[in-house]
C-alpha cells in the first residue's frame, strides 16, 4: 500500500473487513473447536489494531487542532464521542490521553507498543498515568528504562501489573531514600475497620495494607492455601488404608 492510494486502500480494507464481521457470528458453526481458538485469537488481533488505529486517527486530529476548529469547537475527548460512537459508554478519555502522550517526548515505547497492537490503550492509559507520577522521583536518566520497565508489565499482565512493579521501579530508579519515604507515608494509612455485623452474625472488615503488610497477609494466605490443598490431597490415601 504505497503511493497517493494508500489511504483509500486501507479504508477499503477496513469496509471489508467491518463486512466480514458483521456476518461472521452465523458461520461460526462450520469452525472445528481448534479453528473457532484460531478465529478467536484473529478477531482479538483485529480488535487491538482497531483500538490503535482510533489512536493514531486522533493523534492526527489534536495536532491539526482539528477537536477546537471550526464552528462546533469541542474538547478532545468531546471530538472522539461525536465521532466514535462506541466511546459515549466510556473509554474517550483513555483514547485522549493515550493519543496526547504520543506527542510528548520521552514516550516512543508507548507510542511502539500500542502501534504495533502489542499494547490495548486501556493499559497504554495506565502506563503514560504511572509514568507521570514516576518522573519526578527518579534519578537522572532513569525515564527510559522505567517507561520501557511499565510498558513490558502492562503487555504482560495488564493495568493492575503495571500499577504493581511502582515499588521496585522506585527501589532500582527511583532518588535515593524515595522507595523509604513512599513506604513511610503509607504506614499512616494502615488500618483494620470495625466489623459490620448483618443478622446472621457473619462480620465485614475492610483492611488497608501498606507493601510490607501485603506480602505478609498474601504470604500467610498463600501458606494456609497450599496446607488445605495437601489436606485435601491426604485425606483419600488415608481412607483407602483404613478400607484395606
Amino acid at each position: 500500500m504505497a503511493g497517493g492510494d494508500a489511504l483509500e486502500v486501507r479504508r477499503d480494507a477496513v469496509a471489508a473487513a467491518c463486512d466480514a464481521l458483521s456476518g461472521l457470528r452465523h458461520e461460526l458453526w462450520r469452525a472445528g473447536s481448534g479453528e473457532l481458538a484460531a478465529v478467536m485469537a484473529e478477531v482479538d488481533r483485529l480488535g487491538m489494531l482497531v483500538d490503535a488505529a482510533r489512536v493514531g486517527v486522533v493523534d492526527e486530529a489534536i495536532r491539526r487542532g482539528e477537536p477546537g476548529s471550526g464552528a462546533l469547537a469541542m474538547t478532545p475527548v468531546d471530538w472522539v464521542r461525536r465521532h466514535a460512537p462506541s466511546t459515549r459508554a466510556g473509554g474517550a478519555g483513555e483514547v485522549v490521553a493515550v493519543a496526547e502522550a504520543f506527542g510528548r517526548p520521552g514516550n516512543e515505547a508507548v507510542r511502539a507498543a500500542v502501534s504495533a497492537g502489542a499494547l490495548p490503550v486501556r493499559s497504554a492509559a495506565v502506563v503514560v498515568a504511572e509514568a507521570d507520577r514516576l518522573r519526578p522521583l527518579l534519578a537522572e536518566g532513569a525515564e527510559a528504562a522505567v517507561l520501557d520497565g511499565l510498558v513490558r508489565m502492562a503487555v504482560e499482565h495488564g493495568p493492575r501489573g503495571c500499577r504493581s512493579v511502582r515499588p521496585r521501579l522506585l527501589a532500582t530508579y527511583g532518588v535515593e531514600g524515595q522507595l523509604q519515604a513512599e513506604q513511610d507515608r503509607g504506614k499512616r494509612f494502615v488500618a483494620l475497620s470495625r466489623p459490620r455485623v448483618d443478622g446472621l452474625g457473619l462480620a465485614e472488615y475492610r483492611l488497608t495494607l501498606d507493601v510490607e503488610g501485603r506480602a505478609v497477609l498474601e504470604a500467610a494466605l498463600g501458606a494456609a492455601v497450599r496446607a488445605a490443598a495437601d489436606r485435601g490431597r491426604a485425606r483419600p490415601e488415608v481412607g483407602g488404608a483404613a478400607a484395606g
